[in-house]
């Protein structure tokens, strides 16, 4: 590859998911069609977040790379003639009517399918759907994506929640999410 010119930088050090992803997306919006962006971020999760965004939009992932800590990523703005979206069907089954449960019953655990989603989507529809639930009720969510294991343990801390298992079942991740407040 030749030498690479790059248009643009963006520093998301520190930052957790969905937060690099969305910087990104704002940044890549005031470019044109084949300036690169470079972005340099410290959430782990951000390789698997990155290289699922550029799959997802269309934009290309030139490199990825980790520096000991600090992940930088060269991101090639799509040309004007893909102009195609992808969209990824979403299911919230289980994530309405949670509230139900009368005081004292067992609470019943709400089911959330997240699989084919990417980020920020997973940690959106858990967000979503925890708002829903009663207090001490459990969430179990799925998903394929890979960044999905850091970025729901980063979300966990962030929000108090409790995080109570997280399992990496090969092709899919599945958390069980305790709502706490």
């Amino acid at each position: 590859m030749g030498e690479i010119t790059i248009s643009k930088q963006l520093d998301c050090k520190g930052l957790c998911c969905p937060m690099p992803v969305v910087k990104t997306k704002k940044a890549m919006k005031e470019m044109a069609p084949g300036e690169v962006l470079e972005m340099v971020a410290t959430d782990p999760g951000s390789i698997p977040d990155m290289e699922a965004w550029a799959r997802q939009t269309g934009n290309k992932l030139l490199e990825a790379k980790d520096e000991g800590g600090t992940f930088r990523f060269l991101i090639e703005k799509k040309g004007a003639e893909s102009t195609a979206s992808v969209t990824q069907p979403v299911d919230t089954t289980g994530a309405e009517g949670a509230e139900s449960a009368a005081d004292g019953e067992d609470l019943e655990v709400v089911q959330l399918d997240c699989k084919g989603l990417c980020c920020p989507m997973p940690v959106v529809k858990t967000k979503k759907a925890i708002k829903g639930m009663k207090v001490g009720q459990l969430l179990e969510m799925v998903s394929t994506d890979p960044g999905a294991m850091p970025d729901m343990e980063a979300w966990a801390r962030q929000t108090g929640h409790e995080l109570v298992e997280a399992r990496d079942e090969g092709d899919t991740f599945t958390f069980l999410i305790k709502k706490t407040h």
